[in-house]
């Protein structure tokens, strides 16, 4: 080995500074990535909540919807049944009506050869 493969103590120690200053400025660079990374995880983690909170706040709404429909179905069957029940007693006074009619239709000649008043001979 010659003199010139030597490295003297004071370019051992220049390298070594530079070797310093330049894990500094990798370490700067690492932060500033970092950070940008940070922010960008922290902006996407802001998507995510706002994305989970729309889902969220549209789920709560068609279920509400669902919801009131239900109800409403619920309504018109009751009110379906209420009808039917309704056109039941309906149909049983017209047919007691009509058996009354009836009754009524059979006596009339009777009353008549009886001589019972009619309305025109008052």
């Amino acid at each position: 080995q010659g003199p010139d493969d030597i490295l003297t103590l004071q370019q051992i120690t220049r390298l070594c500074t530079q070797l310093e200053a330049a894990w500094q400025r990798l370490q700067q660079v690492q932060n500033v990535h970092d950070s940008q990374l940070s922010k960008r995880m922290a902006a996407r983690d802001r998507r995510m909540k706002q994305w989970l909170t729309e889902c969220r706040e549209s789920f709560n709404a068609a279920q509400t919807t669902a919801t009131e429909a239900e109800l409403k179905l619920h309504r018109m069957l009751v009110a379906t049944r209420t009808a039917g029940k309704r056109r039941a007693q309906a149909r049983r006074a017209l047919e007691a009506l009509r058996e009354e009619h009836n009754a009524i239709t059979i006596h009339i000649p009777a009353l008549l050869e009886q001589g019972a008043p009619t309305p025109d001979k008052g």
